[in-house]
């Protein structure tokens, strides 16, 4: 599937059509199967499998998002790309909540506890990953502020959102909310 937004036939799709099919359905069902994969591990020997489908789907959730951003920006309508940013992030608050409160939990008995720790710490580690590149993406392009201490306006609603909606999430720290405060040069993207 994201292969198929990443081709040439996806530059036609009008930049509305594409930010409302990823923003509305494929990142919040990309989001809803690595939570499920989470939940549903029963045996160690479907982890590779299993990882290999979280792989996919925070590449729905990203891939698109960065092949297209470009393109997303420069449409005179900010909208268009708060469409598609809100729910990857709203996506990837639940999906590093869920993991988070999963991981806390001490009480579990389940022989798979190691097992599904794993799965969780890696995709944990992926996701946090892509969300990283996105982000530092962003603020190289100027469309978002490095932190949320830096002076915003009602205008930056974007900015406001994000780093409201990272703020809500205990799995980044501030050491990986440091590092997204220096941005690649644009040349470099």
């Amino acid at each position: 599937m994201t292969d198929s937004f990443l081709d040439r036939r996806a530059g036609l799709l009008p930049v509305k059509i594409l930010c409302e099919v990823l923003g509305k359905m494929c990142i919040p069902l990309a989001g809803q199967r690595i939570i499920e994969l989470g939940k549903s591990i029963k045996h160690a020997d479907q982890l590779d499998a299993m990882m290999i489908e979280v792989e996919l789907c925070v590449s729905l959730i990203f891939k698109p998002l960065r092949h297209h951003m470009k393109i997303i920006i420069n449409e005179e309508d900010p909208s268009l790309l708060m469409g598609m940013w809100i729910p990857t992030l709203n996506v990837i608050k639940e999906i590093l909540n869920e993991n988070f409160t999963a991981e806390e939990d001490p009480s579990d008995m389940d022989p798979m506890t190691p097992i599904r720790s794993q799965m969780i710490k890696s995709t944990n580690e992926l996701t946090m990953e892509h969300l990283q590149n996105v982000v530092m993406v962003l603020i190289s392009y100027g469309v978002l502020k490095a932190s949320a201490e830096e002076e915003s306006t009602d205008d930056d609603s974007l900015s406001v959102e994000t780093w409201k909606l990272i703020g809500e999430i205990p799995a980044l720290d501030d050491e990986w909310k440091k590092a997204i405060g220096n941005p690649l040069p644009s040349h470099l993207i």
